[in-house]
């Protein structure tokens, strides 16, 4: 699948003052300054030369990732390349310690799900929500939650993964042009906009 996480279309500067925007605002943990060496790159070329994935691997990240991003009116995490993205921040961007917390985590779900890649996309889904809930938004009353080593991987690598997905899909470049209207700031100023219900979602390089 070729990526569309590209900057061909979209202005380089106009790009990574984006990327900076959407990190700060997912609260991404990998430096702005590796994402910006790495935002002219074509992660489709790179990912799929060497991929630090197992073929099993790759199939439970892009099953997990179109959870988190399905195909709606918009294409799916998977459709826009994402999963290329991940691969190569995999690579590039995340320090080894990362890098191994991910692998264990992948390794712990497959053990906890072993048959989560032949399941209805129903279960999936539940699946992937649950987790989610427990990751993000946990009750910190509920004495079963467990604090086990695997249970930890998970949630670690899940948190990961969700980073990396929404990260590589909303400056992706079809989101960008087509999902997103982004303005830069200090940019043009209108004392009065109309915004119509059709309208794109408006965003901006800084987080008022």
């Amino acid at each position: 699948m070729k990526s569309t996480i590209t900057s061909t279309s979209v202005g380089a500067n106009q790009r990574r003052s984006f990327i900076k925007y959407v990190l700060a605002g997912f609260g991404s943990t990998i430096p702005l300054s590796m994402i910006e060496a790495a935002s002219d790159v074509n992660y489709s070329t790179v990912a799929t030369a060497t991929s630090p994935f197992s073929d099993d691997e790759q199939k439970l990240i892009i099953s997990i990732i179109d959870q988190i991003l399905p195909r709606t009116k918009t294409p799916s995490a998977s459709e826009l390349g994402v999963t290329d993205f991940i691969a190569y921040a995999f690579k590039h961007l995340l320090s080894y310690y990362e890098q191994e917390t991910f692998i264990t985590g992948i390794s712990a779900f497959n053990r906890l799900h072993p048959t989560f890649l032949r399941q209805q996309n129903q279960t999936q889904a539940s699946i992937i929500e649950s987790l989610d809930k427990a990751v993000f938004l946990p009750d910190l009353n509920d004495t079963s939650l467990s604090t086990d080593i695997a249970s930890i991987a998970i949630h670690e690598f899940y948190k990961k993964l969700k980073e990396l997905t929404l990260v590589g899909y909303f400056t992706s470049e079809l989101v960008m042009l087509n999902q997103l209207n982004y303005h830069a700031v200090p940019g043009r100023f209108d004392a009065q906009l109309n915004i119509d219900s059709a309208e794109k979602l408006f965003i901006s390089n800084v987080d008022v």
